[in-house]
């Protein structure tokens, strides 16, 4: 038996689990940290710092579509006449990206979409080594 082997393996296991707990630590506190940053470069009315060592940070607000009930966005979507999007259901990331196309024209929501999808913009804090 390779118990060199079994050992280096539990190992691995017992550092990943380890990490796992480290990484999820992490999370929570970029979570609770993000949004009163974020707050924060709203205030200064900055949207990028760089900082020494070549990190950059950023906000990134990508949208995302937000459903009342699957069967009413479908429906809200054909009546829109944008059927494209939908067979039997739709994409959710499709719908998302359409939205996100509105937004970038400067386009509203279909009317047929009220009260059923809504635009559910997420920001981002994002830091980059170059």
């Amino acid at each position: 038996m390779n118990t060199k082997a079994l050992k280096r393996y539990a190992n691995w296991c017992f550092a990943k689990k380890k990490l796992k707990a480290k990484l999820k630590q992490i999370e929570a506190k970029l979570e609770r940290e993000a949004p009163v940053l974020l707050d924060h470069l709203t205030d200064l009315e900055v949207d990028k710092v760089s900082l020494k060592g070549g990190i950059t940070l950023f906000s990134k607000t990508v949208i995302w579509a937000k459903c009342k009930d699957k069967e009413s966005a479908v429906k809200a979507i054909k009546e829109a006449g944008e059927e494209w999007m939908v067979s039997e259901g739709f994409n959710s990331k499709t719908l998302s990206s359409f939205l996100r196309g509105l937004n970038e024209e400067g386009k509203e929501l279909p009317k047929e979409f009220k009260d059923v999808i809504t635009a559910n913009p997420k920001t981002s804090l994002i830091a980059k080594k170059l």
